[in-house]
């Protein structure tokens, strides 16, 4: 699996992956594929990110997918004149009222100001939008790849702002040999995560053992032999383990 240089193909770790889990066809390549290709840019090996923005359609479905070479978006918009208006990302905004007794809980009822309750009722409700700007919100749906914008959403090009990646991985890439295992670990996790949910409690295990490798490979090309820094410097590496 490993070749002279010390560096073996994607294409490779993805049969590994495959094997391990004593999958007997490669019906499950592409997705494997794609999950290793996500790990890999979360490693950013030789990976020189650009800030970049591109211009897409508003499908019906108002779903977007993530543009290929995305390593993380800045802030999605949409132009108004000579200006972009942001749109809310849904983890911003309020979404539902609350209950005036619940907007400060740590305070026993007895003690409140009375007669503040109907202004604290007209904010939650005048708040009440879907966004601040009136603009509709979104949400990043890591597992699908795609942006989701709520149907109020009513611009008909989005514009996204991302970091970007200057090379697109591909199953000839080659990635050095010592993050095979944490690549390999990666794919079992997303693929785990897709069939058992986020907080499945398999989930959470193959998110450690994910963790664990990228510990052991940091540490691994942050050795100070001869041959570790020759490795850390033709890799690039820096970690990058949020999942």
């Amino acid at each position: 699996m490993h070749t002279d240089s010390g560096y073996c193909k994607l294409d490779e770790v993805v049969r590994k992956a495959i094997a391990d889990l004593q999958l007997t066809t490669l019906h499950k390549y592409v997705f494997f594929l794609h999950y290793a290709i996500d790990g890999l840019r979360k490693l950013n090996y030789n990976i020189y990110p650009s800030f970049k923005s591109v211009v897409k359609d508003m499908p019906a479905n108002k779903m977007i997918p993530y543009p290929g070479d995305m390593v993380g978006w800045i802030r999605l918009g949409w132009q108004l004149g000579d200006r972009i208006v942001a749109i809310v990302h849904d983890t911003t905004i309020v979404r539902s009222a609350t209950n005036p007794e619940d907007d400060l809980p740590y305070i026993p009822k007895e003690y409140r100001n009375t007669a503040l309750e109907p202004e604290i009722e007209k904010r939650d409700y005048s708040t009440l939008v879907h966004g601040h700007n009136d603009s509709g919100y979104f949400n990043a749906n890591e597992s699908k790849k795609r942006f989701e914008f709520s149907i109020d959403t009513q611009a008909t090009e989005i514009i996204i702002e991302y970091v970007g990646s200057c090379v697109t991985p591909n199953t000839e890439t080659e990635v050095p040999s010592a993050a095979v295992d944490f690549l390999v670990s990666f794919i079992h996790y997303r693929e785990t995560r897709f069939k058992r949910g986020a907080s499945h409690a398999e989930t959470e295990a193959t998110r450690r053992e994910v963790q664990r490798e990228a510990a052991e490979l940091k540490a691994q090309l942050s050795d100070l032999s001869y041959e570790g820094i020759l490795q850390a410097i033709q890799a690039n590496v820096t970690m990058s383990t949020k999942f």
